[in-house]
């Protein structure tokens, strides 16, 4: 029974690393990341090192297989971000201002 159980697991094993898929991720700046792949059974990201076992593993897949494309940036969430860039550079804007020429008395508010 033993021996069986073995069996099974090996197998089990072996056709989950054959069946293993991987997927592109983006950076925080919405790039694909050119130093980083998912793991999808499992959701890790798998840093490209070749001390990792795991990008050894996904070295062996990629020479007869294609990772899945990263998702799409959706536009609303580029625009968001956009929008939160600027209410940055405008709030570090007025600090400066505010630092250098104490005359220049606005609030980030506009007041």
């Amino acid at each position: 029974m033993k021996k069986f159980l073995f069996v099974l697991f090996a197998l089990v094993i072996s056709v989950s690393a054959w069946a293993e898929d991987y997927k592109q991720i983006r950076s925080f700046d919405g790039t694909i990341s050119t130093n980083t792949i998912q793991r999808l059974s499992d959701k890790a990201s798998i840093p490209f090192a070749e001390g990792n076992r795991d990008y050894r593993a996904y070295k062996e897949w990629d020479k007869t297989n294609d990772a899945q494309p990263a998702d799409p940036l959706l536009d609303s969430a580029i625009a968001e971000n956009e929008q939160k860039i600027q209410a940055k550079m405008r709030e570090l804007a007025i600090d400066e201002l505010n630092k250098t020429d104490p005359e220049f008395a606005v609030s980030f508010s506009g007041e």
